[in-house]
């Protein structure tokens, strides 16, 4: 017997207690073809596409707007649209088409055709044709999407994912910031394409687009804001790049700079205590208690504050008297830290790695910690040693606030081999100040590495530089570079450390994907893609090299996000599963395409016999019943979650009984034509049955073909001479497969009763299927044993 597959069911995939992002769409550029919500954004109301009756009242579904998104927990994820935008066709996730027809104000569901565009103001036009758009009505009683051709409420789209970014590189932003009163915002672009790509920008933190300010020289900022900006060549577009700029008021007198070297101290300096995490030694001191308060900023070393006490140096480095506004810092056996009073007035103050020790010239009396109480945060006296919850201070001496501007860092980050690192200074002074710089992550100063030209790095590090301008110094730039690796296995990536950055140079397939969920495989391992960014495959899609990601472990599981540069496939090949048991489902295998065979689905579990491993419906795959079927090939995804291992199906394929052809007569040598009938055995659902009779003496074998017969149960098939009958059996089970049947028939007309009576018969015998024998017929089939006077016999087979 020989099976001819033909097809197999597919199961559609969604998501299961995850979510997925749809984000607002604002330029007509970014309108492609795929999933989308319709929303009216003031209402906080989308169109609800799980409705079979589309043109109701309140045909809606709350949603909940944030920053120009909207996440829909993918259990939930039914009242979305699909848009093809080549095609004009609107259809809901209940499978109706929208667009207007008529004259009447109203929703219809058939054929329809609509134009689609964005609008400058980032709302959606959708025309059904003639001057009728789909707009949303708020009047009381009427709360409804519908089409009007009067002017209603306007609606907004928002696309599952964001627009997949494409190779361009992203523009650089440069200016200072901090600034005081103003700072000029650079804008550039540094890659290979020809012609360079346009560059636009925002000043509002919004995502710019190719309908935001062209960028066309540098311009100046007053105020604190966050530009973001984009690369734009024809269709393509960069990701967006981003840098906040903070204003900060002219400070004259309260700028304090870290003191990492204790020596640098001198009588007269004036200093202030603070502790990072919870702010300085304020001027409202207590008798007994140092209590933090007030505002208090760093950046790059230089501590800005509203009220720190200021306390002033006088003696030497043997014994330090430290006072303050109030008096002369002072402690005691008590390890008080009060005004003149009693006690020990004189220190001694070492620092290592900023953090300073302050301690009394009276080793028992301890020194200055900063205790992190959440109650009750102060600086006292202590002996005990240092710990989560008390630190060490650190000490500022006050400066005049910098008057010579920060440089600006520049490079490619990430990078692959290496990257060139630019200086550059762009403030008002007349004399050019000169540039240091370090690439250790240290803080430069004028005994640094001077800068005269752009360097190249081929490791990763954070360089920092300043401005020096005579006695005066910028405050510290500084600037991470990230060097990014290049793999070309999927094994390789699993070997990388979390938060590791690479780029992937080889070729790797899709197995299957749901919302911003990728599984791939190629020859040496599997992996999860994470991004909503990712363009949309289908399980076989080879995806091409190119596109880089990060490395990261979640819940127990290897996993790739940050994910750019990922083309659309160009080829398809077909996955062969591995054959698992369920007890082979390991994360050893993680992210490969596999099937379980012969399993039942019993309590979440995918079973084999007494084998088992948890079903995890990630892709939403429907289990069809039982019924005849005896078991389940589960073809799908391994996964694991939190060290338990999981099976994802993609398809679930019932296994039924084989099916069986009774031929009645059955094959066989007959001495008449015959009428054979046929019973199929094990069939499910509608069964088509057709048959080819192949003469027995043809040269070769006739395949089945457009000329076979459908088979009539009322007719059945006249066997008149000898052949073989061919027949195939479809049913409409979900494996659906041909299943093909040979019997051989011989005519033989000589064995005949009449034939027999010519050659000198000596006697008839019958014989029924059981052996009974008998001089006459027995009804249906007999066994006919003709003996002649010479002794021979003749056998044949007949039906009565």
């Amino acid at each position: 017997m020989k099976k001819l597959l033909l097809t197999m069911a597919a199961v559609l995939m969604a998501t299961c207690a995850w979510a997925t992002d749809y984000v607002k769409v604002t330029s007509t550029s970014d309108l492609t073809s795929g999933k989308y919500l319709i929303v009216y954004e003031a209402g906080n109301v989308a169109l609800d596409g799980s409705l079979t009756t589309i043109d109701v009242a309140s045909n809606t579904q709350a949603v909940t707007i944030n920053n120009g998104k909207i996440t829909v927990a993918d259990a939930s994820d039914n009242f979305y649209f699909n848009i093809d935008m080549s095609a004009g066709t609107i259809i809901s996730a209940s499978n109706l088409q929208i667009g207007h027809s008529g004259s009447k104000n109203t929703l219809n569901t058939g054929d329809f055709t609509n134009t689609i565009s964005i609008n400058s103001d980032g709302t959606a036009e959708i025309n059904g044709g003639g001057n009728y758009s789909l707009q949303y009505n708020k009047a009381s009683g009427q709360y409804r999407f519908r089409y009007f051709a009067s002017s209603q409420e306007k609606i907004a789209l928002y696309k599952a994912g964001t627009v997949s970014p494409t190779a361009i590189d992203a523009p650089t932003i440069s200016g200072e910031t901090p600034f005081t009163e103003s700072t000029q915002v650079t804008i550039s672009w540094t890659g290979d394409l020809t012609p360079t790509p346009d560059l636009y920008y925002t000043t509002d933190g919004t995502d710019p687009t190719a309908n935001s300010t062209k960028y066309t020289a540098p311009f100046t900022i007053t105020e604190g804001c966050t530009v973001k900006a984009i690369a734009v060549s024809g269709d393509n577009k960069s990701n967006v790049a981003s840098m906040t700029f903070v204003k900060q008021a002219p400070v004259t007198g309260n700028t304090y700079t870290l003191v990492t070297d204790a020596s640098t101290l001198k009588e007269g300096d004036v200093i202030v205590l603070g502790c990072a995490d919870f702010g300085v030694v304020n001027t409202a001191m207590g008798t007994n208690k140092f209590f933090p308060g007030g505002e208090a900023t760093i950046s790059g070393g230089v501590l800005t504050a509203t009220d720190a006490a200021e306390i002033t140096l006088s003696g030497d480095a043997d014994a330090w008297t430290l006072t303050t506004e109030g008096g002369t810092l002072a402690t005691n056996t008590a390890k008080i830290l009060n005004h003149v009073g009693t006690g020990t007035t004189t220190w001694t103050i070492d620092i290592t790695d900023g953090l300073a020790t302050i301690a009394s010239t009276n080793p028992s009396y301890g020194r200055i910690l900063c205790n992190y109480n959440s109650g009750n945060p102060r600086f006292l006296n202590y002996t005990s040693a240092t710990s989560a919850s008390m630190k060490l201070p650190e000490i500022y001496k006050k400066s005049a606030a910098p008057t010579v501007a920060a440089p600006t860092i520049s490079g490619e980050t990430p990078f692959l081999e290496s990257t060139e690192v630019t200086i550059s200074w762009t403030g008002s002074l007349t004399a050019t100040p000169d540039i240091y710089y370090t690439t250790d992550g240290t803080e430069p100063t004028a005994n640094s590495t001077k800068y005269t030209a752009p360097f190249t790095i081929t490791e990763g590090c954070t360089v920092k530089a300043i401005a020096v301008s005579g006695d005066d110094k910028s405050t510290v730039a500084s600037k991470t570079f990230v060097k990014t690796f290049s793999v070309s296995t999927l094994a390789e990536v699993n070997a990388l450390d979390d938060n590791t950055e690479f780029v992937f140079t080889g070729t790797i397939e899709a197995i299957a994907q749901t919302g911003a969920y990728l599984y791939t495989q190629d020859g040496t391992a599997g992996m999860l893609l994470y991004d909503f960014n990712l363009p949309t495959y289908t399980q076989g899609n080879v995806i091409a090299a190119g596109w880089s990601g990060t490395k990261t472990t979640y819940n127990g599981a290897p996993e790739v996000k940050d994910i750019t540069g990922m083309q659309a496939s160009e080829e398809t090949i077909e996955l062969t599963p591995l054959a698992l048991t369920p007890s082979q489902v390991s994360l050893d295998n993680f992210s490969r395409y596999a099937v379980i065979k012969n399993a039942l689905v019993v309590d979440g579990k995918i079973v084999v016999n007494e084998d088992s491993v948890t079903l995890y419906d990630r892709f939403k795959v429907e289990i069809p019943e039982l019924g005849d079927a005896t078991s389940y090939d589960i073809y799908g995804v391994t996964g694991f979650f939190k060290g338990d291992t999981q099976f994802m199906p993609t398809m679930i394929v019932p296994n039924y009984p084989e099916i069986n052809v009774i031929f009645t007569p059955e094959a066989g040598v007959y001495n008449a034509p015959v009428n054979v009938k046929l019973n199929v055995e094990n069939a499910v659902g509608e069964t088509i049955i057709i048959y080819n009779i192949i003469p027995a003496n043809a040269d070769s074998q006739i395949k089945l073909n457009e000329e076979d017969i459908i088979y009539d149960e009322n007719e059945g098939i006249d066997i008149t001479e000898s052949c073989t009958l061919v027949v195939s059996v479809l049913d409409s089970r979900p494996n659906a497969e041909v299943v093909e049947f040979e019997a051989q028939y011989t005519i033989d007309t000589a064995t005949g009763i009449e034939g027999i009576n010519a050659k000198n018969i000596s006697s008839v015998r019958y014989y029924n299927v059981t052996g009974v024998e008998s001089t006459t017929p027995f009804d249906g089939m007999n066994i006919v044993v003709t003996t002649y006077n010479d002794g021979s016999k003749a056998t044949a087979k007949v039906v009565k």
